[in-house]
């Protein structure tokens, strides 16, 4: 009896084994990544794949986390000043055939030779579970293969419009964005709040600068009040009686005076 509970023990052993084996690249980053990986799952609160009982796949790119499996979500991250994180994520149900996209994808588990490294450019690295052949995990710069197949599996759950819709919501302000950054405006859309001076000047912002209420929050004009910038609420502040001028520049000319963050026009007004 003794010895059949622990050949049963042992057998259950050797699954557990199997299910959380774990192989990754044989490269610096994975190595580096494997190391701050019960860091980065805590901090952004996701399911470590080696306890999943499904197939799942984790990509990690500079500005977003993306899981997919039984449990699926989309995590944009973001910096606000220096230091404070900001994250905004959505859950989306997942239309990815795992087995099928995981086994693809660990054809190229070995990418030492695509380790080619550009200036401003980060690496991607993506978790594989399977029950069958358990944990992989890989990062690469550059590898035309796996960037077909991940462009596959956004289109097939809507990944851009999803991001798109994040970015859409965020609150007005700057925010880092990997290595670059994003500025946030919203059009104050309630005409009860909207000023008399804001009622006055819209329709001419509107027609000049083709702004509009689908106009994306990446999209906006600049406004610089006094000489400082300001958004759309700051514009709204203001009172017909307190401007002494104002001018509405088209994005050619704004660019030429403010740099590429005037590509969509600036709104230039000076009060009393």
């Amino acid at each position: 009896m003794r010895n059949f509970i622990l050949f049963i023990l042992a057998v259950f052993s050797l699954q557990a084994i199997s299910q959380t084996s774990m192989r990754k690249s044989n490269d610096p980053i994975s190595e580096r990544f494997t190391m701050n990986m019960d860091k980065k799952l805590e901090k952004y609160e996701l399911q470590n794949l080696k306890e999943m009982e499904a197939p799942a796949m984790r990509i990690w790119n500079t500005n977003s986390i993306i899981t997919f499996g039984s449990t699926s979500e989309f995590t944009l991250l973001l910096r606000r000043g220096q230091e404070n994180e900001l994250t905004r994520s959505r859950s989306f149900q997942n239309q990815t055939d795992l087995n099928t996209i995981v086994t693809e994808i660990r054809k190229y588990e070995n990418l030492e030779g695509n380790m080619n490294i550009a200036i401003d450019v980060a690496p991607t690295t993506i978790e594989l579970f399977t029950p069958e052949d358990g944990y992989s995990l890989i990062s690469f710069y550059s590898n035309s293969e796996v960037r077909e197949l991940i462009k596959k599996v956004f289109a097939e759950n809507n990944i851009q419009e999803i991001r798109k819709n994040l970015i859409q919501e965020l609150p007005v302000g700057n925010y880092g964005y990997g290595m670059s950054s994003l500025h946030i405006d919203h059009l104050i859309a309630d005409k009860e709040k909207q000023s008399d001076f804001y009622k006055e000047i819209f329709p001419e912002i509107a027609e000049k600068l083709e702004v509009s209420s689908s106009t994306s929050v990446l999209k906006m004009p600049i406004i610089v009040i006094n000489g400082a910038p300001k958004d759309f609420a700051g514009l709204n502040e203001l009172k017909k009686e307190q401007v002494s001028s104002y001018q509405i520049l088209s994005s050619t000319k704004a660019t030429a005076l403010y740099g590429y963050r005037a590509a969509h026009g600036v709104i230039l007004i000076k009060t009393h």
